[in-house]
């Protein structure tokens, strides 16, 4: 999957719960996913019932392997289990050249994600390359394959 949002998204970047479901400074809530926002009416509250719902999502499709977003911008390669710990979904944060954690100040700690498939071995390889050198950073290998098919293969 690619998105925006991390699995654990921002509850104001759901769809305004309130009124005319609009975007507005009072409700301070962006728009930016279709679902509406389920756990009250501010932006202060987390996103417990979306987190649950997606947790129970990833779990009933378990194709999904990998997990890609931004919007929190900085290079982080982690496994995101969900509010029950019933799921682990290989998960990267890539960084941004505009708003970057560590690289908005500074351009040489700037990274993008390299991703290559190894269709015979399901294998996925996530690298992340450094901008403007000749320099790699954190990698890791993850399987394709679901978790039954890859238990009933030794691969787990």
């Amino acid at each position: 999957m690619f998105t925006h949002d991390q699995p654990d998204a921002q509850s104001k970047h759901f769809t305004n719960p309130n009124g005319a479901h609009d975007i507005n400074a009072a409700d301070k809530f962006e728009n930016l996913l279709s679902d509406t926002f389920a756990d009250g009416k501010t932006v202060a509250e987390d996103d417990a019932i979306e987190q649950a719902a997606w947790e129970t999502f990833v779990r009933q499709h378990p194709n999904i392997t990998a997990y890609f977003h931004g919007n929190s911008n900085w290079n982080e390669f982690y496994v995101w289990s969900g509010p029950q710990r019933s799921v682990s979904l290989h998960t990267f944060r890539v960084d941004s050249p505009m708003k970057g954690k560590f690289s908005e100040g500074d351009e040489r700690r700037l990274s993008y994600h390299v991703a290559t498939i190894d269709t015979s071995a399901m294998t996925m390889t996530v690298r992340e390359r450094l901008w403007n050198t000749a320099s790699w950073g954190d990698m890791a290998t993850v399987s394709l394959r679901p978790l039954a098919m890859a238990r009933s293969h030794g691969l787990e």
